[in-house]
């Protein structure tokens, strides 16, 4: 305003004073409009420099393929639930095993999405591709490992319920054997050096027998219960699913990307490939990626009085970032966290 004022004086000449005034302020405005310019640089691409571009377009080509992977994974989940799980559920209950075994096996069939990081295929690599890939592309690289994928996922699942199942059947028996065994060799040392009388040694003698016995038993009942479990295991893993060979055409109409890949609850997820890089690229700080990660666009565009970080930090400081973000919507479909630390 104060420049308009000078500039627009007309009917009279200004003087030496407010000549140099105007200078001044033609000066402070050009370099205001250079800082804006800086600024909204930061705004735009702070976080997505044109180094750290290539590791975002890895990034977003991982987590559309997640994406479509979870879809189709809880497809299949779906089909079981509709489908063989109340079969072997049944089958769970009639081996007497564990009263919560059905449950474990249930639980784990509704997380079968949970796999979509273990079961093939993998992302492609982003230099291997001449231009972005849409949905279209990554359904087409899923359906082709299709057959693969459902004996893949289930053989993930029945990991997941044989744990509490080895915890609460199988390990207490391991334990028992393994207990008897120490005390069974901790007998037989005492037998070797025992100068002591025919009665300590015919009680010694008498006490691994004993144990032999009930080794022999406990390994019988635990081969029992293996072998229980296992069947179980085997006739889950050996379903198929016909027509999942044909949900090629429905996984390419399905949106790339998820409310996991957004920047929060509320704002819709990126659609495309370049959506999801200037979303990932924009500055938008979480106080948890600390100073470091946050200052660096800032030192990295020269706005600040003096360097915070070492020259050579900067880059990897941003670079981190983008790791740590696709580790973090990665562990989210993995089931490992609730939502992304930066919501």
């Amino acid at each position: 305003m104060e420049l308009h004022g000078l500039e627009n004086a007309s009917g009279r000449n200004l003087s030496a004073e407010q000549e140099a005034r105007r200078d001044i302020l033609r000066g402070r405005i050009d370099e205001s409009k250079a800082f804006d310019e800086t600024l909204s640089g930061i705004i735009g691409e702070g976080f997505g420099p044109a180094s750290v571009k290539p590791l975002l377009r890895q990034f977003a080509v991982n987590d559309a393929m997640l994406c479509l992977k979870s879809r189709w994974l809880r497809r299949i989940g779906e089909t079981v639930a509709a489908g063989p799980l109340e079969i072997w559920k049944t089958a769970a209950d009639e081996t007497e095993l564990h009263p919560d075994l059905s449950i474990w096996i249930a639980d784990a069939m509704n997380h079968l999405d949970h796999h979509c990081t273990a079961v093939n295929p993998n992302p492609p690599e982003q230099t291997t591709l001449v231009t972005d890939p849409t949905a279209g592309d990554l359904a087409a690289l899923i359906d082709a490992e299709a057959d693969a994928m459902v004996p893949a996922a289930l053989k993930c699942a029945c990991d997941v319920w044989w744990k509490p199942f080895n915890q609460n059947v199988l390990k207490p028996l391991s334990e028992k054997i393994r207990d008897a065994k120490k005390e069974q060799k901790s007998l037989k040392d005492q037998s070797q050096e025992a100068t002591g009388s025919f009665e300590v040694q015919h009680a010694i003698r008498k006490r691994l027998d004993a144990l032999k016995s009930e080794i022999k038993a406990w390994q019988k009942e635990l081969d029992v219960k293996t072998g229980k479990g296992q069947a179980v295991r085997e006739a889950i893993q050996s379903w198929r699913c016909p027509e999942a060979l044909t949900w090629g055409d429905w996984l390419a109409e399905q949106a790339m990307y998820d409310q996991v890949s957004s920047l929060d609850r509320k704002r819709p997820p990126p659609q495309t490939v370049q959506e999801f890089i200037l979303q990932e690229g924009a500055y938008h700080p979480d106080v948890n990626d600390g100073v470091r990660v946050n200052i660096a666009p800032l030192q990295k565009a020269g706005i600040l009085v003096a360097d915070v970080l070492a020259a050579k930090d900067v880059e990897k400081a941003i670079a981190d970032r983008a790791t740590w973000r696709d580790d973090e919507r990665r562990w989210c479909r993995e089931g490992k966290l609730p939502k992304p630390g930066w919501w």
